[in-house]
């Protein structure tokens, strides 16, 4: 039962930080749209 709990933590942790990069990615993706469209105001 240890190693099952061990395990279906790891594999938690695992998809928690996949998403968090996603997350990331998305972010830095939107701020550089932003930053394209200040530059064409601009």
């Amino acid at each position: 039962m240890r190693e099952l709990n061990d395990n279906g933590f790891t594999c938690f942790t695992r998809n928690y930080i996949e998403l968090v990069n996603l997350h990331n990615n998305v972010l830095f993706h939107a701020v550089s749209v932003v930053d394209v469209q200040l530059d064409k105001i601009q």
